[in-house]
């Protein structure tokens, strides 16, 4: 018969003490582990191991160098991220820089709060080429629905700054687009309705849409002169109200339609690359604008202005001369005054393959109105001139083979690549701004 061995208990007081220990290291060993990683979470190492790993990460994520100098981390669902700074992958200069960014899990998206971000305006084409490139362009990356809220946005440019204020902007996609939409106002406008931008990217066509509507807001040129240079020529006073659609392909081919109204235009501005001058306020009102591939294909609209500005004689004889207009002055026999002032103009344009048509926009058909006479008043001639008499009006030259190597010759070729001359002639023009496809 097997022997037994009797199972011998510890004695009564270490039993309670190892009991004691256990209950002690259940109930508080959690605490212990967390107080632990609450001290190793906040020593600067791990705090610089952190930041640089969020750095890595919105780097390749955006195609931008990205540095963020501290992340804190509330929630396990909220992050903060703090002195966020934008670079050129490749220049390093500054595109942008945000004193904080909140940003908080929901769901299959993110919400990201913006406090003080401030943009470069020089850099604003490398960043929206990095950012259409590396992130809209690419469908994993907007699987999730992104909302970002900021109170305002400062835009730095060249010809001062300007601030945005209750910006909105979504992310997200519908099949195979990439949506984005930007809704804002105007720092210094108070009653204005929000300036809209929506885009849409589509993976099977490799194209991308933009729609900017501006609603009632007149918005300053200014802003984007810096991403769009020949903005500069309509003065640093400019703005624009109304709608420009975009559309732009991997063959880098673009096509823009617009409608609207360009206010406070410098004519001086305006006719500095010309070789003869003309200043003052002017209005443009765009009935319909096509521009295809940086080529005008059709324009219909209107421009006036009823503030005095001063004229170079001489376009006064080459309207006469090329677009058909006649002429109530009469220059003295002795001299040729330098400029002449005007004290109102006011023209009905339109502009494409079939030529140019100039009409006076009031009923005296006075086009420009001199101090004391008309200057230039539109003629009978109903059929429209020929784009080669336009830029001879603009550049003061009929034949080019006049002077092919001189400054009027390089003007007239770099004005004349601009217009839709006969072999567009198959190019539609439009009677309204299309939409992008984004539904709401």
């Amino acid at each position: 018969m097997a022997k037994r061995h009797s199972f011998r208990k510890f004695p009564e007081r270490t039993e309670r003490m190892l009991l004691r220990g256990l209950f002690i290291g259940v109930a508080f060993g959690p605490t212990f582990l967390l107080g632990i990683w609450i001290a190793v979470a906040s020593t600067p190492w791990y705090q610089q191991y952190l930041a640089s790993s969020w750095s890595r990460e919105l780097s390749r994520s955006l195609g931008m160098s990205i540095t963020v100098d501290r992340v804190r981390t509330p929630s396990s669902s909220r992050v903060e991220l703090h002195g966020v700074r934008v670079q050129h992958p490749e220049s390093g200069s500054d595109v942008a820089k945000i004193r904080v960014v909140e940003a908080t899990r929901f769901g299959n998206g993110w919400t990201a709060r913006l406090a003080q971000p401030e943009l470069q305006g020089p850099e604003l084409g490398n960043c929206y080429r990095l950012i259409h490139d590396w992130f809209l362009c690419r469908p994993k990356l907007v699987e999730n629905t992104i909302h970002i809220q900021m109170d305002d946005l400062t835009v730095h440019g060249s010809a001062g700054k300007g601030t945005f204020v209750d910006v909105h902007i979504e992310l997200g996609h519908r099949e195979d687009q990439a949506l984005a939409s930007v809704r804002c106002g105007l720092a210094d406008v108070q009653l204005g309705d929000a300036i809209k931008v929506d885009f849409a990217r589509s993976h099977t066509l490799k194209q991308s849409q933009w729609l900017f509507q501006t609603s009632s807001t007149s918005v300053p040129v200014a802003v984007m002169a810096d991403y769009l240079p020949p903005l500069r020529a309509l003065g640093t006073n400019a703005s624009f109200t109304g709608s420009i659609w975009i559309r732009h392909d991997m063959a880098n081919r673009s096509e823009w339609r617009l409608q609207g109204r360009l206010d406070q235009l410098q004519l001086e501005e305006l006719s500095q690359s010309l070789p003869f001058r003309l200043s003052g306020t002017a209005q443009v009102h765009i009935e319909n604008a096509h521009v295809s591939s940086g080529r005008l294909q059709y324009f219909r609209g209107n421009m006036v202005s009823d503030h005095a500005g001063r004229i170079d004689p001489r376009w006064i004889e080459l309207g006469s001369r090329y677009l058909g207009l006649t002429t109530g002055w009469k220059p003295s026999a002795d001299t040729m005054p330098r400029s002449l002032e005007y004290d109102s103009l006011a023209a009905d344009i339109e502009i494409s393959h079939q030529g140019i048509s100039l009409r006076g926009l009031r009923n005296d058909e006075v086009i420009v109105q001199g101090l004391e006479s008309p200057l230039l008043v539109e003629s009978d001639q109903i059929a429209p001139m020929p784009l080669d008499n336009l830029v001879s009006f603009l550049t003061g030259e009929y034949r080019s083979d006049r002077n092919p190597n001189g400054t009027a010759a390089a003007l007239r070729a770099r004005i004349a690549q601009h217009l839709p001359w006969p072999i567009n002639a198959n190019a539609t023009t439009i009677s309204v701004v299309p939409t992008v496809g984004i539904q709401r």
